[in-house]
């Protein structure tokens, strides 16, 4: 609404979303003369986290103690949820209502329709992921396997005291308790998750390879500190000290990009968490409470290797091992591609990567192609010396275009790698525009000097006043027109100076008057009977 704003929301957005500092956002928008709406940013700020605290408050809470000892009580057995695991057929699962709960009464249903608003439903098998360990809940439909017409939307599915919640609202026809239900997953959903979890243990692996490893005189270890896995990003928290240079970013996506090109397996077992905590190179978040058995997920070596060869580390180093109940892929190649999305600091000696992968990377590597081919088109444009006023005219405009591009390139979700090298390109180009306009200036004034040095010489100071017309040799350019003024004026302080600039090629011109008297002789009348309009003070117009 406002060109000269950037509002609290947007600013936010570039923070949350794109991992954009809020103190780098309010310093190019200064740079460009925007305001930065910095009390809207954190008002937005709050709000997303109020409504995401109430969120998890009303997840957490959607079954009560008094729920929970409601199912308890009459033995009701635990969903079994081994079918999330399955690569194919998750929407092909037949299960059946147990319970349906609604919080707006705090009570149990038989059947539950659209009017009842959100209920949970928990079913007796379920191939629906529920949230945890980072990674986001599936989502997708219920539906009756003897009435299509009959379905729930699934928005969350949640665990409460190892009672799997299917939160959703009915969207037609009826559920009830008994019901033979179809669990319909959101394949393409799930496709996108299952990739971005499996990305996050290459990133988890890789990081230690580029920084850990290559770099032992650091004597840092790295340590997962947190981790989020959705559908369309993965963030990856860890203990670094330091901000990652471009030669480290560089080794880090082109090693990821590798695993995925290798086409490598992705295993899987339940095994001992005794028998776990043996593997010499296992990554797992030690401060995690975890069962007596666990799930060992591994990329490019199996599980039954890995236990026959557990303590070497110098072999096992060089494959991702980690504990982890999240989905993902069979073979790495199906995740397609990989960007760094972005690099910071989240707290003192924690950092932050977002990656994209899939469709969602090799858009960002086409939106950084495309900004970088239009970089080349701007800056390809040469600014050959045929006329002041183009030559000028030629580098104002690519000025405007080259910090315009650069706002682009900031703003977009384009690779970070891309992004620094186009960025470093785009400064370099502009500091030369602003050079080129230094020194063609800087020429300019010292050829007023002279001109205006003969020029002075040609006038009398006997005559009333002066009137000078100059075509085309210095453009309309504001500082020679000023600068040949004075020249004169030194020479004949007594007469009122009128100076002409004209420009055949734009049939533009550009007008001064003085007046040393301006009692006597108004330099702004002057200039209105000139050229029809004008401003300025009588003095100087």
């Amino acid at each position: 609404e406002n060109a000269n704003t950037i509002s609290g929301v947007d600013a936010f957005i570039l923070h949350d979303r794109y991992g954009f500092p809020v103190d780098l956002t309010l310093l190019m928008a200064q740079e460009k003369g925007v305001h930065v709406d910095v009390d809207g940013f954190e008002k937005e700020k709050v709000r997303v986290k109020n409504e995401s605290n109430q969120k998890r408050a009303t997840q957490k809470d959607f079954l009560g103690s008094h729920a929970i000892h409601f199912l308890e009580e009459r033995e009701t057995v635990l969903t079994v949820d081994q079918p999330k695991y399955f690569l194919e057929g998750t929407s092909t699962t037949i299960a059946v209502v147990l319970n349906i709960y609604s919080t707006k009464n705090s009570e149990w249903l038989s059947t539950a329709t659209l009017h009842d608003g959100v209920v949970g439903i928990i079913l007796d098998v379920t191939s629906f992921y529920t949230e945890s360990g980072g990674q986001v809940a599936d989502t997708g439909y219920l539906i009756d396997s003897n009435n299509v017409s009959h379905t729930f939307q699934v928005t969350e599915v949640q665990k409460f005291a190892g009672y799997i919640v299917h939160i959703g609202t009915v969207t037609s026809g009826i559920v009830s308790v008994g019901s033979n239900m179809r669990c319909a997953v959101d394949e393409e959903r799930r496709k996108n998750i299952r990739s971005n979890h499996t990305m996050t243990h290459i990133l988890n692996h890789r990081l230690r390879d580029v920084l850990q490893y290559n770099q032992p005189a650091k004597c840092t270890e790295i340590h997962q500190k947190g981790s989020f896995v959705g559908d369309t990003l993965l963030r990856f928290d860890f203990s670094w000290n330091e901000k990652l240079t471009l030669s480290e970013l560089e080794e880090l996506e082109t090693a990821m990009r590798h695993d995925i090109r290798s086409n490598l397996t992705v295993f899987s077992k339940e095994i001992a968490l005794d028998d776990a905590l043996k593997i010499a190179s296992l990554r797992a978040v030690f401060d995690e409470k975890y069962g007596v058995n666990v799930r060992l997920v591994t990329i490019g070596i199996s599980v039954e290797e890995i236990e026959a060869d557990s303590e070497n580390f110098n072999r096992l180093k060089a494959f991702s091992i980690e504990l982890c109940g999240g989905t993902h892929v069979q073979k790495t190649s199906s995740i397609g591609d990989v960007i760094i999305q972005s690099e910071e600091s989240l707290t003192k000696g924690v950092r932050r990567i977002v990656c994209v992968t899939g469709e969602d990377a090799i858009k960002a590597r086409k939106r950084g192609e495309d900004l970088e081919a239009e970089f080349h088109s701007i800056n390809i444009s040469t600014c050959s010396d045929i006329d002041i006023e183009t030559t000028t005219g030629a580098l104002n405009s690519k000025f405007k275009n080259l910090s315009k591009l650069r706002d682009q390139l900031n703003a977009s979700t384009a690779p970070l790698i891309k992004k620094i090298r186009l960025r470093e390109a785009l400064n370099a180009a502009i500091e030369q525009v602003i050079s080129d306009r230094r020194r063609i200036l800087s020429t300019m004034l010292t050829d007023v000097s002279i001109f205006g040095e003969s020029c002075a010489k040609s006038f009398d100071s006997s005559q009333k006043y002066i009137i000078h017309h100059v075509v085309d040799t210095f453009g309309l350019n504001r500082d020679a027109m000023t600068k040949l003024h004075d020249i004169i004026q030194r020479a004949h302080p007594s007469l009122p100076i009128m100076i002409i600039f004209f420009a055949e090629k734009s049939q533009s011109g550009l007008v001064m008057a003085s007046s040393p008297d301006p009692t006597k002789f108004d330099a702004s009348v002057w200039v209105k009977h000139a050229v029809g309009k004008g401003g300025g003070k009588p003095s100087l117009a």
